[in-house]
């Protein structure tokens, strides 16, 4: 199902305060009645409909990083991914094959 986006989160809060019930706002959105229930349980409890901060681990090659790997296997495709490593200044930075391998399917 698709995530709302901050204007329709809105306008669904809008709906239920015009006295739509959550199934017909769910079925208006195409997402399912207890997204419309958090989202409703959400503005209660923080006041807002805003996404909330996302936990877990941060990217590790950055855009600049990724580009960079792009550009050392579009040059020579038979580079293997083992061997991708990038520098930047006097900083060596190897990262893991699978890494690379999802970066470069991010190609296609």
């Amino acid at each position: 199902m698709p995530r709302l986006r901050q204007n329709e989160r809105e306008r669904a809060i809008g709906m239920l305060a015009a006295r739509m019930t959550q199934v017909k706002v769910a079925n208006h959105f195409n997402v399912s009645r207890m997204t419309i229930a958090r989202l409703r349980t959400r503005l209660k409890d923080t006041g807002t409909t805003n996404d909330r901060p996302r936990s877990g681990r941060p990217r590790e090659p950055t855009l600049r990083q990724d580009r960079y790997i792009r550009i050392i296997h579009l040059r020579n495709r038979f580079v293997h991914v083992t061997n991708c490593t990038t520098t930047h200044g006097n900083i060596t930075t190897e990262y893991l094959a699978q890494t690379v391998r999802n970066r470069l399917l991010k190609l296609v």
